[in-house]
């Protein structure tokens, strides 16, 4: 299949991508992402899940955070929190201990969980869960879509938005990949449901929604797919209606599995503050009447539709999708709208060190479906005109998004502190004098 093609294809560069950088060896496992695998070698490796005695001296040696302390709060019986949730570290587990087993066999490396192999592999599992990520999306999109728009909607998505930096030049450094692959689970286990009713896919649907939320809470709101998955009308919600009384066992194993799943964060909470549901992220919050979605859209210093134009394609295809179908463009649709006003609703939300607004990787699946649906629409056309201007500008996308992640790995796109004057300075530039303009960047806490 074309499809697939495409995504051993991402898999084949992405690997070459990152094997022959000269940074290869680089240590991802510093500022957050320190935190998400920090579960893995103080409870596999050091025993210390509470008092993380061993970190500071990891720190020194490998990690580069500022404070030995960085994302952890000491608590009042003397125990220390890690405020980033832990389902990244679970994603990350079989590449863990597939290092451990190299360090215990070549003692070549120190078996301390931050060596070159366990850098290496915690690298690597970023790279094989948006694979799998793809492949399930395409799965998904191949029930009501041609393989061949399938193919370019997964090219699209790979190679043009910024799930593409995430993989190649910042794996293992967040949580969002990992999430892109559980939302490609919810869209395939929905849509499967839905069309069969068959018990394995409201399960596998629970253990995703499961992921997703110890993984990074807010993404809960993807719950909302499935509810309304195909409901676009009267008919349609009374037959959705009768299928979830149908499915009421079904669903109660679920939400069993749903709960053991969540268990996995509730019992570390309980274990470090003696609370079964703790607020990790003490001093920091949302601001719920004044979102920044305009800024988080559209605005130079971060903005999703400004660094990653695919997206905003793709954005424009939920009016072909609801052409197409109705039924299939409100779930997507009722999912963004709240998504998009939590994600830009937090304090910082510009989100720190990154390219791109990192929190909507894992709402790419979801974009996808209107992406399709404006391919389809497009290749249906007989105008050639017609497809010549959206592969014009879809190629655009996929090689402005490519380059300015190279540029952005270079230092040359700033990390959090971009301006109109200083992108069209850099625009195009692979060596620029930064220094010079450095006058051009933000201040912290400027446009926030």
């Amino acid at each position: 299949m074309k499809s697939k093609f495409v995504v051993f294809a991402f898999l084949i560069v992405n690997i070459y991508i990152y094997f022959n950088r000269e940074e290869y060896d680089q240590n991802f496992i510093n500022w957050d992402a320190s935190g998400y695998y920090l579960y893995l070698p103080a409870t596999i490796i050091y025993h210390d899940l509470n008092k993380l005695e061993f970190y500071p001296r990891v720190n020194h040696t490998y990690v580069y955070n500022p404070v030995d302390d960085y994302g952890l709060h000491t608590q009042p019986n003397g125990n220390k929190l890690n405020k980033y949730a832990i389902g990244t570290s679970v994603f990350q587990l079989p590449f863990f201990l597939t290092a451990r087993l190299y360090c215990m066999y070549d003692k070549t490396y120190p078996d301390d969980g931050y060596s070159a192999p366990f850098r290496r592999l915690h690298a690597f599992s970023t790279i094989i869960w948006v694979f799998i990520g793809l492949l399930i999306l395409g799965a998904f999109l191949r029930q009501y879509f041609s393989d061949g728009v399938t193919a370019l909607t997964l090219m699209c998505i790979g190679f043009g938005t910024n799930v593409y930096y995430a993989t190649v030049f910042s794996p293992g450094g967040s949580s969002h990949p990992y999430s892109f692959a559980m939302f490609a689970l919810v869209l395939y286990s929905s849509a499967r449901w839905c069309a069969t009713s068959k018990g394995k896919y409201i399960y596998w649907l629970a253990i995703a929604l499961g992921l997703i939320t110890i993984t990074r809470p807010i993404n809960i709101i993807v719950g909302l797919v499935p509810l309304l998955w195909m409901v676009g009308d009267a008919a349609s919600l009374r037959e959705r209606l009768a299928l979830l009384a149908a499915s009421k066992w079904k669903i109660a194993i679920g939400l069993v599995l749903f709960v053991m799943v969540l268990f996995i964060q509730l019992s570390y909470w309980k274990y470090i503050t003696g609370h079964w549901v703790y607020y990790s992220y003490e001093g920091e919050y949302f601001n719920f009447l004044k979102p920044r979605i305009w800024k988080g859209l559209f605005g130079w210093r971060k903005g999703w539709f400004i660094y990653t134009p695919m997206a905003f394609i793709s954005f424009l295809g939920f009016t072909f999708l609801w052409k197409r179908d109705k039924k299939m463009a409100i779930a997507p649709i009722a999912f963004f709208i709240p998504f998009t006003y939590v994600v830009f609703s937090w304090y910082q939300w510009w989100y720190g060190g990154s390219f791109s607004c990192r929190p909507m990787t894992e709402a790419l699946p979801v974009v996808a479906v209107g992406l399709a649906a404006f391919i389809e629409y497009v290749a249906s056309q007989r105008q050639a005109a017609v497809k010549i201007a959206f592969w014009v500008a879809a190629s655009f996308c996929i090689v402005l998004n490519m380059f300015q992640s190279y540029q952005y790995a270079l230092g040359i796109i700033n990390c959090d502190s971009m301006t109109y004057g200083y992108y069209k300075a850099v625009f195009g530039k692979t060596k620029v004098a930064l220094p010079e303009l450095e006058p051009l960047l933000l201040k912290y806490g400027q446009d926030d």
